[in-house]
Parts: C-alpha cells; structure tokens; sequence
C-alpha cells in the first residue's frame, strides 16, 4: 500500500515547513522545489526551523555579500 504524500505546510513568510521526521521523505521534493522553482524550505523540530534548503542563486547572493561585508 503506498503512503499518502505529505503536505509541506507554507508559513506567512512563504517559507514551505516540513517536520524533521518527514525529511528522509520530502528531501528530493524539497531540492526540487528549490533548484527548480526558487522556493526556500526549512525543516523544523516542535515547530521551530532548523535547516533550510534555499535556491543556489540565494546562497551565491549571500556568499556575496558576505564577501562585500567582510572587505569593508
């Protein structure tokens, strides 16, 4: 019988939220979503965040103005 797919729950901030006892089974959704369709995710433990999987170009962005930032 096959498990009914899990529904990611999408916070005011549009941030998808996915429990971490799910996280095995939403990873390939998750970096989709990202890679794909831009979404930043974060999975969370007692409803807190605590990883996120953003989009490559937002992680190139920050290494960037992390490099801006540590120049001044």
């Amino acid at each position: 019988m096959a498990k009914e797919p899990i529904k990611l729950e999408v916070a005011p901030d549009g941030v998808q939220e996915a429990p971490m006892a799910d996280a095995r089974a939403v990873l390939t959704q998750l970096v989709d979503d990202a890679s794909i369709d831009g979404k930043v995710s974060a999975f969370t433990t007692r409803g807190r965040r605590r990883a996120y999987v953003i989009p490559p170009a937002v992680y190139e962005e920050l290494l960037r103005l992390r490099a801006e930032t540590a120049a001044k």
